[in-house]
């Protein structure tokens, strides 16, 4: 169940802070986990562990700092838009984002 999930990624988070001095965020913790074993596997991190601080606390028993370029973002306002799943529509979100970004012309 989602109990056991969750009890495996804290051990792995803590598991491989013990072993190799590195704090992985939760995702790359399930990753990690799942190709336990595997010698042929390379395993990237999908985020900074300190934008999962309540959980790496739970792990090693103490959040870790936020690079300076992560700093303040967790408070900014989230902003998000539903998009039609083609790649059509993800291309024109874009060249509207930067169209009307500061600056641009």
């Amino acid at each position: 169940g989602d109990g056991t999930v969750l009890v495996d990624t804290l051990e792995q988070i803590r598991e491989t802070h013990a072993r190799d001095g590195y704090v992985l965020c939760p995702h790359s913790a399930i990753g990690v986990r799942a190709a336990a074993g595997d010698t042929d596997t390379v395993c990237l991190a999908t985020a900074h562990p300190a934008k999962f601080n309540e959980a790496v606390a739970r792990a090693i028993g103490r959040e870790v700092p936020p690079p300076p370029a992560l700093r303040g973002l967790m408070d900014r306002e989230t902003r998000r838009t539903e998009l039609e799943a083609s790649p059509e529509a993800v291309r024109a979100h874009i060249r509207d984002t930067l169209a009307r970004a500061p600056g641009r012309a």
